[in-house]
């Protein structure tokens, strides 16, 4: 009784929306971002799962993003993966609610960083390290500061990044970090790089310029 109490039978909220996506029959969704009345795209798969709703504009709409289990470093639904979210959530949805399934909009992020490692440090295996904890603080699936994805719109602020590469054992100080961004809807906002409401990043190829404590102390 307990557990049927918990199970989600109507979709309502945003929540029940996330939910339910995450547990579509015979798919592995790892993450699922429900939006109300976000603007259709063109390759949303509508509630019937073929023709456009986008007609009926006085009815209530919830946009669904979702994110297949992937080793891609932009793990993206294919048509029939949207299409089979679209009809487990079509059995939930309130006959009210227009429902569109998309898979996230990516923003390859690149960062370009000067760092001073502490002496006796190699600085083969300090570049290697930072370049894991900024692709692992990138990830769209492992990332962001709690590490269960990066979150979706979220902005990429360079002070988390010299934080993360600070936290690297063997880091001595950061000098300097510039982010660059490819595809999406992004955009430069004092240094740091907004995405759009549906947008996910991933890590580029970074450039690291590493250099140790002795050698500065000797300039």
């Amino acid at each position: 009784v307990r557990r049927d109490r918990r199970t989600r039978y109507r979709a309502v909220t945003d929540e029940d929306y996330e939910i339910l996506a995450r547990s579509t029959p015979g798919l592995r969704v790892a993450r699922a971002k429900a939006i109300p009345l976000y603007p259709l795209e063109p390759q949303a798969i509508p509630k019937n799962g073929g023709e456009s709703a986008a007609n009926e504009t006085f009815l209530p709409r919830v946009t669904v993003i979702v994110v297949p289990y992937s080793l891609s470093s932009r793990p993206t639904p294919s048509r029939g993966f949207l299409k089979t979210v679209c009809r487990h959530l079509e059995q939930h949805r309130l006959i009210t609610t227009q429902l569109f399934v998309i898979g996230p909009e990516y923003t390859e992020i690149t960062v370009e960083s000067e760092i001073v490692i502490k002496p006796g440090v190699d600085p083969a295996a300090a570049r290697s390290q930072i370049k894991e904890a900024l692709d692992r603080f990138l990830d769209p699936l492992k990332g962001g500061t709690d590490e269960g994805g990066w979150p979706f719109g979220r902005t990429v602020y360079r002070s988390e990044i010299y934080q993360a590469i600070e936290n690297v054992q063997g880091v001595d100080c950061v000098n300097q970090v510039a982010l660059t961004a490819q595809g999406g809807s992004s955009a430069r906002n004092k240094g740091d790089i907004t995405i759009s409401k549906i947008a996910l990043v991933y890590p580029g190829d970074h450039n690291l310029d590493i250099t140790t404590a002795d050698q500065v102390h000797r300039l």
